[in-house]
């Protein structure tokens, strides 16, 4: 790595409370289930840069198809991936997110209430995850404003098959800015050190490869990559 080492960000308090108060609207995630549904109605190869990467990734971990793999989705938000994970006959779909705003659209929208439920990355741990064999986190490294600290935290999972959607890395310090997006409201964004993220990776022996913004993380005991 060429960029410089160092010290993990200090997050702010108010920043914490935008990132809150933000995710926790019901008006935010109807106009990002919105947008999302006019993406899934365009022909495949015209979907979203991000739902290709990760496509290209679920299209390697899933074969051969006679395996049945469990998914998990944090920070699922309207839950549109579901709809992506329908393209896999052995992939079990369930979707969390921090926001109970995010889990009553994704509950309505789907079809599969039981597929989605309340919950923070905060509250998975080894045993609770012991039976997922993939784990993907859509924008969650990009939208908290601790990013760093959530990164350390699913990496300790060891979960087999680990997917960062949309990671950002700059060659100075991590930091954290903020934006406007759904609903005119200002939410978080997070750029992580490169240096420090893939130090992060080296010190517990992952092996990673990247599909443009996407990252795909194989656990210890998974053979490929």
């Amino acid at each position: 790595m060429t960029s410089k080492r160092t010290a993990w960000h200090n997050q702010k308090t108010s920043e914490g409370m935008i990132h809150a108060q933000a995710w926790d609207s019901e008006e935010v995630f109807k106009e990002q289930l919105s947008l999302n549904i006019k993406e899934l109605k365009r022909e495949r190869t015209n979907y979203p840069s991000h739902w290709l990467e990760f496509i290209n990734i679920m299209d390697f971990i899933t074969q051969p198809p006679s395996l049945d793999y469990n998914f998990l989705d944090v920070g699922c938000g309207c839950g549109a991936y579901i709809e992506l994970c329908k393209n896999y006959n052995n992939v079990k779909y369930h979707g969390i997110d921090f926001s109970p705003s995010a889990i009553t659209v994704a509950k309505k929208t789907w079809g599969s209430p039981l597929s989605f439920s309340v919950g923070d990355y905060k509250d998975l741990s080894n045993k609770s995850v012991k039976d997922i064999d993939i784990l993907h986190l859509g924008a969650v490294l990009d939208v908290l404003p601790n990013g760093d600290e959530a990164l350390r935290f699913i990496l300790d999972l060891n979960i087999k098959h680990l997917i960062l959607g949309r990671v950002f890395f700059t060659e100075g310090e991590s930091k954290v800015y903020t934006v406007k997006a759904y609903a005119g409201k200002t939410f978080v964004r997070y750029q992580h050190n490169k240096y420090n993220f893939y130090e992060e990776l080296h010190k517990r022996n992952l092996l990673c490869s990247q599909v443009g913004d996407t990252l795909y993380i194989k656990g210890k005991n998974v053979s490929k990559l």
